[in-house]
Protein backbone atom coordinates (compact mmCIF):
# COMPACT_ATOMS: atom_id res chain seq x y z
CA UNK A 1 0.00 0.00 0.00
CA UNK A 2 1.18 3.59 -0.64
CA UNK A 3 0.99 4.74 3.13
CA UNK A 4 0.81 7.36 4.87
CA UNK A 5 -2.02 9.01 3.03
CA UNK A 6 -3.09 12.73 4.11
CA UNK A 7 -6.94 12.88 4.35
CA UNK A 8 -9.44 15.31 4.89
CA UNK A 9 -12.54 14.29 7.32
CA UNK A 10 -14.92 16.83 8.17
CA UNK A 11 -15.24 17.29 12.11
CA UNK A 12 -19.13 17.39 11.89
CA UNK A 13 -19.11 13.87 11.62
CA UNK A 14 -18.28 10.82 13.91
CA UNK A 15 -15.90 10.12 15.11
CA UNK A 16 -14.20 13.62 14.82
CA UNK A 17 -17.48 15.29 16.02
CA UNK A 18 -17.69 16.38 19.59
CA UNK A 19 -22.30 15.72 19.87
CA UNK A 20 -21.96 17.70 23.18
CA UNK A 21 -20.91 21.45 21.15
CA UNK A 22 -22.98 23.09 18.75
CA UNK A 23 -23.50 20.76 15.85
CA UNK A 24 -22.72 24.11 13.51
CA UNK A 25 -19.06 24.29 14.93
CA UNK A 26 -16.76 22.11 12.93
CA UNK A 27 -15.43 21.50 9.27
CA UNK A 28 -12.19 20.28 7.37
CA UNK A 29 -9.54 18.96 9.27
CA UNK A 30 -6.85 16.85 7.76
CA UNK A 31 -5.38 13.70 9.15
CA UNK A 32 -3.11 11.16 8.32
CA UNK A 33 -3.56 6.86 7.88
CA UNK A 34 -0.53 5.21 8.39
CA UNK A 35 -2.01 2.12 8.33
CA UNK A 36 -4.64 -0.35 6.83
CA UNK A 37 -5.50 -4.00 6.74
CA UNK A 38 -7.35 -4.99 3.66
CA UNK A 39 -8.40 -8.35 5.54
CA UNK A 40 -10.48 -6.96 8.26
CA UNK A 41 -10.70 -2.99 6.80
CA UNK A 42 -9.37 -1.40 9.66
CA UNK A 43 -7.45 1.59 9.67
CA UNK A 44 -5.08 3.27 11.60
CA UNK A 45 -4.77 7.14 11.61
CA UNK A 46 -2.38 9.86 13.04
CA UNK A 47 -4.60 13.07 14.83
CA UNK A 48 -2.53 16.42 14.48
CA UNK A 49 -4.80 17.27 17.60
CA UNK A 50 -2.66 14.88 20.12
CA UNK A 51 -3.06 11.37 21.61
CA UNK A 52 -6.24 11.42 23.12
CA UNK A 53 -7.82 11.66 19.69
CA UNK A 54 -5.71 8.86 17.88
CA UNK A 55 -8.32 5.92 15.97
CA UNK A 56 -6.28 3.02 15.43
CA UNK A 57 -8.30 -0.17 14.47
CA UNK A 58 -11.02 2.82 12.95
CA UNK A 59 -13.05 0.77 10.09
CA UNK A 60 -12.72 2.56 6.54
CA UNK A 61 -16.36 2.65 6.18
CA UNK A 62 -16.54 5.22 9.46
CA UNK A 63 -13.08 6.74 8.10
CA UNK A 64 -14.92 7.20 4.62
CA UNK A 65 -18.22 8.74 5.94
CA UNK A 66 -15.98 11.20 7.70
CA UNK A 67 -15.11 12.33 4.34
CA UNK A 68 -18.21 12.78 3.68
CA UNK A 69 -20.58 16.22 3.98
CA UNK A 70 -23.06 15.66 7.53
CA UNK A 71 -26.19 15.62 5.31
CA UNK A 72 -27.52 11.77 5.92
CA UNK A 73 -26.97 8.53 6.86
CA UNK A 74 -25.33 6.36 4.58
CA UNK A 75 -26.34 3.14 3.90
CA UNK A 76 -24.31 0.55 4.01
CA UNK A 77 -24.86 -0.51 0.05
CA UNK A 78 -24.21 3.18 -0.59
CA UNK A 79 -20.67 3.39 1.13
CA UNK A 80 -19.60 0.28 0.34
CA UNK A 81 -20.54 1.40 -3.95
CA UNK A 82 -18.10 4.10 -3.44
CA UNK A 83 -15.24 2.62 -1.57
CA UNK A 84 -15.31 0.46 -4.72
CA UNK A 85 -15.73 3.62 -6.93
CA UNK A 86 -12.91 4.77 -5.57
CA UNK A 87 -10.89 1.52 -5.36
CA UNK A 88 -11.36 1.25 -9.30
CA UNK A 89 -9.86 5.00 -9.78
CA UNK A 90 -6.75 4.51 -7.63
CA UNK A 91 -6.31 1.26 -9.73
CA UNK A 92 -6.40 3.12 -13.02
CA UNK A 93 -4.51 5.56 -12.16
CA UNK A 94 -1.69 2.71 -11.04
CA UNK A 95 -2.06 1.50 -14.34
CA UNK A 96 -1.74 4.59 -16.47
Amino acid sequence: ANLPVVMRVDTRNPPFSDHSKDPSDGGGHFIVVTDFNPSSGQVSIFNPWGRRYQKNGMHIKELWQATRAPKKNWSDDEIHAQIADCLRLQKRSEED
